[in-house]
């Protein structure tokens, strides 16, 4: 049987902090929790900014209950977590509260199943199409060296905003990605969580509203290099100009 879960958040974070944190949760703001790899999870949580942020949570995996280690995408640094951190944990206990009491109750039928009304959860799960450890492999590289380290749906996203130059709203990017071989193109509902990690990479910036722009030395350093050896930026040059002439 699952353990059921309860961090002492009080030695992670201020009263204040905790508070905030459960607040959040308890409005949904959490919207995933998933596990990755043993021990290594991973949360989007809604903030102040237009784009949700990334929270990272180390458990032991073979004692849950103890943190090893947490991140967050936020600028929260006033030390201990943020409240987005204690906004994922919470959701975390949630988690296992929930596998904990899956496995008590005897199982229902098929029947019963489909004529239930389901318990709308917090969160909903989600897997991320990338490697849960990307930004520490990342760490210390740029360039084209940063760019073949990213997997090809995000490579694409560089791609295309290399080549626009110009600040580019999330709706336009879909509509040139529709317009990229389908076999390249990032799913619709990972667009903004891949726009946030290319930013914690150092890769993009985020502008006002929803618009995003490559870092332009990182654009002028791809282009120059890869234009004429890859073809996925003549494909987002393509597509940008097929869009354009509609």
């Amino acid at each position: 049987m699952k353990k059921m879960l309860k961090f002492n958040l009080k030695h992670f974070a201020a009263p204040a902090v905790i508070q905030r944190g459960r607040r959040y949760f308890q409005g949904g703001h959490v919207l995933f929790v998933k596990e990755e790899e043993p021990g290594h999870w991973y949360a989007e949580v809604e903030g102040r900014a237009p784009v949700p942020y990334l929270v990272y949570i180390g458990l032991d995996p073979k004692q849950p209950d103890i943190i090893e280690s947490w991140e967050c995408s936020c600028p929260y640094d006033w030390g201990g977590m943020c409240k987005h951190v204690v906004a994922a944990l919470y959701a975390l206990e949630e988690h296992f509260e929930e596998l904990s009491s899956s496995e008590t109750q005897a199982p229902a039928s098929a029947a019963a199943k489909q004529g239930g009304k389901k318990k709308k959860s917090r969160g909903k799960k989600a897997k991320l199409p990338w490697p849960s450890d990307l930004v520490e492999q990342a760490r210390g590289k740029s360039g084209t060296e940063l760019y073949y380290l990213l997997p090809e749906e995000l490579r694409l996203l560089v791609e295309v905003l290399a080549m626009q130059w110009t600040p580019a709203n999330e709706s336009w990017l879909w509509d040139v990605l529709k317009e990229m071989p389908n076999n390249r193109v990032i799913q619709k509902h990972h667009l903004r969580q891949a726009l946030e990690l290319l930013q914690r990479l150092g890769l993009v910036r985020h502008k006002a509203k929803d618009e995003w722009e490559v870092v332009h030395d990182t654009a002028q350093q791809l282009c120059e290099a890869l234009y004429q050896k890859e073809k996925g930026f003549i494909q987002a040059a393509t597509a940008i100009r097929t869009l354009k002439k509609r």
